[in-house]
C-alpha cells in the first residue's frame, strides 16, 4: 500500500521485519518484518524495526503504514496494534492494544482521530491518538454499513469516510463520524466499476478515488 504526504510516499509490501529510510522525498516501505524509508530514485537513508518482537519499535507483520502529521502510524497486524513513530524511527507510543485485532489499514481524519481496518473484526475503530476508544462501525454482513473483511480505508477531500469492504467486493463511504452510510458502490466481477477483493483506497489531490481492485489485478479511479 501506498500514501504520499507532504511529497513524501508510504508504502508496504509484506516481507519481511525491520524499517528502512531514504532522503528527500522519503518513501516508507514494508517488507513483512521492517520498515525502509526510501527517497524517489534517491539512496537509501535508514532500517528501523528490528527482528520480530512485540517491544516498542519491533513490528510483526506490519501490514500497512499512514501519515500523521510528521508521525507515522505503523499498522502492526500480529501484535494488535498502531505503533506511532517519528519520521526518524524513533518511537512515540502505541494505539490500540487490547482494542484491536490485526489492524490492515488506518488513517487520520480532520478531528485527529485514528480509523482502524480490522478484517477480522468485519469492522472500523475509531481511537483518539492518546489510545481512547470512540466508536465501532459496521459488523459481518452485507448490508449497507455491514462488512465482510475491509482492509483498506481513508479520507476524503469531505473528511468522509472510504472502505474498501473486500470480500462484499464494493466500496462503502460513511460520514466523517462514521454515523451514516452516505453510498456503496461496485458489485463483484471484472468489468468497469466492478471489483473483485479491493484492498486498498485512497483519495488524490484532485478529489479522484483510487482503489486497489486486487483479484481483477488492476487499479480503478473514480
Amino acid at each position: 500500500y501506498q500514501r504520499r504526504v507532504h511529497g513524501n510516499f508510504f508504502f508496504s509490501t509484506k516481507k519481511k521485519k525491520k524499517k528502512q529510510l531514504l532522503a528527500g522525498g522519503h518513501s516508507f516501505g514494508q517488507d513483512r518484518r521492517r520498515y525502509r524509508m526510501v527517497r524517489d530514485g534517491a539512496a537509501f537513508v535508514r532500517t528501523f524495526g528490528p527482528p520480530p518482537g512485540a517491544g516498542d519499535r519491533d513490528f510483526d507483520c506490519p501490514a500497512g503504514v499512514c501519515a500523521d502529521g510528521n508521525n507515522i502510524l505503523v499498522e502492526d497486524w500480529d501484535n494488535n496494534r498502531i505503533v506511532v513513530v517519528c519520521r526518524d524511527g524513533s518511537f512515540v507510543s502505541t494505539v490500540g492494544e487490547n482494542l484491536i485485532k490485526n489492524p490492515s489499514s488506518a488513517c487520520v481524519n480532520a478531528e485527529g482521530l485514528i480509523i482502524v481496518a480490522e478484517p477480522e473484526n468485519h469492522r472500523l475503530q475509531m481511537l483518539t491518538r492518546d489510545d481512547t476508544f470512540v466508536r465501532a462501525l459496521g459488523s459481518e454482513g452485507t448490508a449497507p454499513g455491514q462488512f465482510n473483511a475491509p482492509r483498506g480505508v481513508c479520507v476524503d477531500g469531505h473528511d468522509n469516510i472510504v472502505v474498501a469492504d473486500t470480500y462484499n467486493h464494493r466500496i462503502q463511504v460513511f460520514s466523517s463520524d462514521g454515523t451514516a452510510v452516505l453510498r456503496t458502490f461496485g458489485t463483484e466481477g471484472g468489468g468497469a466499476g466492478q471489483f473483485y477483493r479491493p484492498c486498498a483506497v485512497c483519495v488524490d489531490g484532485g478529489g479522484t478515488l483510487v482503489v486497489a481492485d486486487s483479484g481483477n489485478n488492476r487499479i480503478q479511479q473514480f
